[in-house]
């Protein structure tokens, strides 16, 4: 047989095997390990069958699953082959909820599914942690016990939220397969973006999924700089081995962006649906290990049109850069730090306490009971009173104050 014939068979067979496990996962046949070996890309879905067309001219070669919110399964989606994640959005849209339950009953269980769009944003899911465990019992364990592999509520930027409700979940009997989180910011804000995904992972363990992120409009970046972060955001989430999916909010046309907050530059299609530039580089140079047998397309001589999109000349947020979620989420992040960290030592005759220079009252009640197990306050002082023997730096370092009453005093974690 000639070498060029042999090629040929094999080529065939392979899609005939790559094609029969397809038809298999859709239809029920044969159910997924659930084990993920490395990073891969996704898409929130929001637009409509026109953006197919533009998810079909890439080749999709890295693009693996797509979830939809509150939303069913879209058929055109798993004609080619993508994972559907279902999601448990909240309470407030049970009638979309029991209409993706009964899609599930009448036919194949998911490998995965979501819970919670961003529960601790008001307009969102916002639902309390003591009641998002209870709920997650209650609708999605049935299905964790059927063997799929369910997560936790898909936070944007409380920790503590996070905290309290995977407590309360321990004390239920949860079984969370992994962290779902969201992200938006700056494009400048890489060092952030990391930081979060760094400080979710180191709290749980648990592998983790970036189920939304993108850049915002306030930040006004330009395409260039917001393609940038994008890739480097790629490439750093599969160089860390732990974040195992993330869908960038990329799933809508253009001209139809689902709310002012993100920016429109992060969309993967233009206004009739075609592919933009940032979908063809997600498609084809994501780093992803989806099987192609006809080889990486040629992206850089594909045909490529992005539709223009004007900046606002009208600014909506007071903030370019670091805005008031992105606030809120640097001081959770810097709030859970601190509470697992407290009084780190005692020594030299010196208290050594982390601590910003902004406390919340309970944190202030806190680090009181402290200084005065510690000698450095008198029953009826606070702390305050001790800002005479305080020695201050920068917000987050060490800070030593003053003497204790003996060396070795009982501290307690602030």
């Amino acid at each position: 047989m000639k070498l060029g014939t042999f090629a040929t068979l094999l080529a065939f067979a392979l899609v005939a095997i790559v094609d029969g496990k397809k038809h298999k996962a859709r239809h029920g046949h044969q159910r997924s390990t659930g084990t993920i070996t490395s990073h891969q890309l996704g898409v929130p879905w929001g637009c409509d069958p026109s953006c197919i067309k533009g998810l079909k001219s890439t080749g999709r070669s890295d693009i693996s699953f797509y979830h939809h919110w509150q939303d069913t399964r879209v058929p055109e989606l798993d004609a080619l082959g993508l994972d559907y994640v279902p999601t448990f959005w909240g309470p407030s849209k049970w009638d979309k909820w029991n209409a993706v339950k009964n899609e599930l009953n009448a036919g194949a269980l998911p490998t995965y599914m979501l819970a919670f769009n961003e529960p601790d944003v008001q307009g969102q899911s916002d639902v309390g942690p003591q009641a998002a465990a209870r709920l997650w019992m209650q609708e999605l364990k049935p299905f964790a016990d059927r063997g799929v592999k369910v997560g936790s509520p898909q936070v944007c930027w409380n920790m503590q939220w996070l905290q309290k409700f995977m407590s309360a979940c321990q004390r239920l009997g949860c079984d969370i397969s992994f962290i779902a989180i969201h992200w938006y910011g700056s494009w400048r804000d890489f060092d952030k973006f990391t930081a979060w995904i760094e400080s979710v992972h180191d709290a749980y363990g648990l592998p983790i999924w970036v189920t939304e992120y993108g850049i915002t409009q306030a930040s006004r970046g330009t395409q260039a700089q917001i393609k940038d972060f994008h890739i480097r955001a790629v490439q750093w989430m599969h160089s860390v081995g732990y974040v195992q999916r993330s869908a960038w909010l990329g799933g809508f046309p253009v001209d139809q962006k689902p709310d002012p907050y993100p920016s429109a530059m992060n969309s993967y299609f233009n206004g009739d649906g075609s592919a933009r530039d940032l979908l063809w580089w997600a498609a084809n140079s994501g780093g992803g290990d989806y099987l192609n047998l006809l080889g990486k397309r040629d992206v850089a001589n594909h045909t490529l049109h992005d539709d223009e999109i004007k900046q606002s000349l009208h600014p909506q947020y007071d903030e370019d850069h670091c805005d008031y979620k992105c606030q809120l989420r640097q001081g959770s992040i810097e709030k859970h730090a601190r509470n697992k960290k407290g009084i780190v030592e005692v020594n030299d005759g010196k208290v050594c306490v982390e601590t910003p220079s902004k406390l919340d009252r309970e944190e202030r009640k806190k680090l009181t009971t402290c200084l005065r197990q510690a000698g450095v306050l008198k029953s009826e002082g606070t702390a305050h009173d001790a800002g005479k023997n305080v020695s201050m730096s920068h917000d987050n370092e060490h800070r030593h104050v003053g003497t204790p009453m003996q060396k070795g005093a009982p501290v307690e974690s602030s």
